[in-house]
């Protein structure tokens, strides 16, 4: 019986409320992230891009000089250095155990590419990946990605925080998938009734 685990990273293996907040320090004076973040890419659907917030930056004059450019840049890429202090308590203690069970462990991004290479990049976890899957390629990628994944494999875990999206994938999976979600920000943005996991750590005794 072939099985695989498809987890997701944002407020599902990462504590993003709390590494967007630590963001704010990346930007200041400059800008606020949390309000650039909103306003400029989430109220537009849009993903996250650090290289166009540059620019608006650059174009609404609050980055003067190549100097202070060049700051930002520089502190950018030191926070993702950081990133392990905001992986969640037992992610890893979850990871290993669905691998011991002989379980194929994928990582799967949906969003930009640049942002999300950089944060994965910078994961002590990722080594403990058999595959890691980016697309910013919305719901077509999405729909490629997990029809080639239904075919290939009998039982299906999905591990995400999104209640739509993860419902979306179980459409395209169909009975072989089973969905551990995620208490999180947006773990209610559509109506369900499925069962929410304050914990990661919880799902282990559901698998």
């Amino acid at each position: 019986m072939k099985r695989i685990a498809i987890f997701d990273l944002d407020y599902t293996l990462l504590d993003t409320v709390r590494f967007k907040i630590d963001l704010n320090g990346v930007f200041f004076p400059f800008s606020v992230f949390t309000s650039d973040y909103q306003t400029l890419f989430k109220d537009y659907g849009i993903n996250y891009n650090f290289q166009k917030h540059l620019l608006y930056l650059k174009e609404a004059g609050r980055i003067k000089t190549e100097k202070d450019e060049k700051i930002i840049k520089e502190k950018f890429a030191d926070f993702f250095k950081t990133i392990n202090k905001y992986i969640f308590p037992q992610v890893e203690e979850v990871i290993v155990y669905f691998k011991n069970k002989g379980v194929k462990i994928v990582l799967a991004t949906f969003g930009d590419l640049d942002f999300h290479k950089l944060k994965i990049e910078n994961l002590r976890i990722k080594d403990y990946f058999d595959e890691i899957f980016y697309t910013d390629d919305g719901m077509n990628g999405k729909i490629e990605f997990l029809k080639n994944i239904k075919e290939d494999n009998d039982e299906i875990f999905i591990i995400n925080d999104k209640a739509k999206e993860s419902l979306d994938m179980l459409g395209i999976i169909g009975n072989k998938g089973r969905l551990f979600l995620m208490r999180g920000p947006y773990s209610e943005n559509v109506a369900h009734n499925k069962k929410m996991y304050d914990k990661i750590g919880d799902i282990i005794k559901d698998v």
